[in-house]
């Protein structure tokens, strides 16, 4: 068994603002409301200007493997999550590129009727791939 404790591993919130449930290290609930607080909440400085604020909730069990992947990579489940959320929104916008890529060809083939059939585009490329320098063939209609 993990002392969270004592791995620093909080999100980003100080151990003191956690409350740990009983014989379970890796579950934690927030912290009661102050209901005598009416204003906003104060915001924390940040050195990053473009910083925005986000809550997600997981669930119980991938928090636990969560917090044990980060203890085996020295590293914190924050830093974690966010690798991971880059790669995702990079991954993704990558995709998407290339799905606009597809429908820009397509669209410009139903504008124009230019193409190469596959015979062509196969020829083409055994002919490169043979070490001949020959140039892409034309499109046509």
């Amino acid at each position: 068994s993990v002392d969270i404790s004592k791995t620093g591993l909080y999100w980003g919130f100080p151990p003191s603002s956690l409350t740990r449930l009983q014989g379970k290290p890796e579950l934690f609930r927030k912290p009661a409301k102050n209901k005598a607080f009416q204003g906003e909440m104060p915001r924390r400085k940040s050195s990053m200007k473009n910083q925005i604020n986000a809550s997600i909730t997981l669930s119980n069990d991938l928090h636990a493997q969560l917090a044990k992947l980060a203890e085996l990579r020295q590293r914190s489940v924050h830093s974690l999550l966010l690798q991971t959320l880059e790669s995702y929104v990079t991954r993704e916008l990558k995709r998407e590129a290339w799905r606009q890529e597809g429908l820009a060809a397509w669209e410009e083939y139903q504008r124009t009727g230019l193409h190469l059939t596959n015979d062509e585009v196969l020829d083409w490329l055994a002919r490169t791939a043979a070490g001949e320098n020959v140039e892409m063939p034309e499109c046509h209609l």
